[in-house]
């Protein structure tokens, strides 16, 4: 099969109606953990461009995590990627065009997100605002090739994956626990900037590193 023709029964699993209703998660949680967050964001345009990137991080992160854990997990149970690191083509090729359609649908909605978010409060210049955004591009496909790779090499990746989604509650207090320090916040974004390209390279790396022989006896 094409590359693209797997990228489409992809979006056809991970859009089924059950899953759908994981793409609130991220909403409630952030909501329920963020507080003032209007008055926050008034104090310096540090402190917006923190909050808005580490807000877009959060959904990434957390959309990333819930459809690895439908997808992912499920094809490693029914041993589908045996026959994958069988096929007579680039496997890392095959494993992309999995990853792809998680991280594209992350970043879409972490795009719809941010454009609400900036409607509300637009305290920057769109092209600025536009940086940020296309920043969130190599983060979701670096954590959706993190989260792929550790699911193909553990024996139990399921604690693993729950142990990661857990950890986005510690996302979603880190803006206010910042904020409310003192932290240099041009500092923290940098570092998360930073972050952001490690994650990236990391995650492609290992995925084309996969050893299958590893994979087939996990």
């Amino acid at each position: 099969m094409k590359f693209w023709e797997i990228c489409l029964l992809e979006y056809k699993y991970i859009l089924k109606f059950p899953n759908i209703a994981l793409f609130i998660i991220p909403i409630v949680i952030f909501g329920l953990n963020t507080g003032n967050i209007g008055d926050l964001i008034n104090l310096s345009i540090d402190v917006y461009k923190f909050y808005m990137l580490f807000l877009l991080i959060t959904i990434i992160y957390t959309f990333s995590v819930a459809l690895s854990m439908i997808s992912f997990y499920k094809e490693k149970t029914n041993r589908l990627y045996d026959y994958i690191f069988l096929y007579p083509e680039h496997t890392w090729k095959i494993l992309f065009s999995k990853i792809f359609p998680i991280a594209s649908i992350s970043f879409s909605i972490s795009c719809i997100v941010g454009i609400l978010f900036y409607s509300q409060y637009p305290s920057i210049g769109i092209m600025e605002f536009i940086m940020i955004l296309l920043s969130m591009i190599p983060f979701s496909t670096g954590v959706t090739s993190i989260i792929m790779t550790l699911d193909l090499l553990l024996e139990n990746p399921r604690a693993v994956n729950f142990l990661l989604f857990f950890s986005i509650f510690v996302f979603t207090k880190l803006p206010k626990y910042f904020v409310e320090r003192g932290i240099s916040l041009s500092g923290v974004i940098f570092l998360s900037l930073l972050f952001i390209f490690i994650i990236f390279i990391v995650g492609l790396v290992s995925l084309k590193r996969i050893n299958p022989e590893k994979v087939l006896l996990s």
